[in-house]
C-alpha cells in the first residue's frame, strides 16, 4: 500500500493537495515547538556576548591606563628632551674647544683632592678652566 502511494505520488501528483493541507496545519504547530528553544538560544547568546564585551571593555581599559601611562612618560621625556636640545645649542653658539687629557697622579690626601694630567700651557690649558669626566665636572 505505501508502495502505491509513493508511486501514484511521484507519477500521479494526487498526494499533492493532501500534502499541501497537512504541511498548513503543522507548520504552526512546528513553530510553536520550536519557539521556545530558540528563545533560550537568543537569551543565551546574548548574555555570552555581553560577558565577552565586558571581559574586552575590562581588558581595554586597562590597556588605556598602561598607554596613558607611558604618553605621560613619553611627553615628559620629550619636555626633557626639548630642554636639554636647547642646552645644547645655547652651549655649541659658544664654541668651546674641548681637549682630551689622560690622569697621570692623583693626590691621596684626602684633603686636597687634586689630580695631575698629562696637558699644560703649551697645549692650551689656561687656570680656571674647566675639567670633566664621563661623570660631571672635576674641578
Amino acid at each position: 500500500l505505501a508502495f502505491l502511494l509513493i508511486f501514484a505520488d511521484h507519477r500521479l501528483g494526487v498526494m499533492q493537495p493532501i500534502r499541501a493541507f497537512l504541511n498548513s496545519v503543522v507548520s504552526p504547530v512546528q513553530y510553536l515547538a520550536v519557539m521556545p528553544e530558540q528563545a533560550l538560544d537568543n537569551v543565551l547568546n546574548q548574555v555570552q556576548s555581553r560577558r565577552r564585551i565586558m571581559r574586552e571593555n575590562n581588558r581595554l581599559q586597562e590597556e588605556m591606563l598602561l598607554l596613558q601611562g607611558e604618553l605621560q612618560r613619553f611627553t615628559f621625556l620629550q619636555r626633557e628632551n626639548d630642554r636639554l636640545r636647547e642646552l645644547l645649542a645655547s652651549e655649541s653658539r659658544e664654541q668651546r674647544l674641548l681637549m682630551v687629557a689622560e690622569v697621570i697622579a692623583v693626590d691621596s690626601d684626602p684633603f686636597t683632592h687634586q689630580v695631575v694630567v698629562n696637558k699644560g700651557t703649551r697645549h692650551g690649558v689656561y687656570i680656571g678652566q674647566p675639567v670633566l669626566d664621563a661623570t660631571g665636572i672635576v674641578g
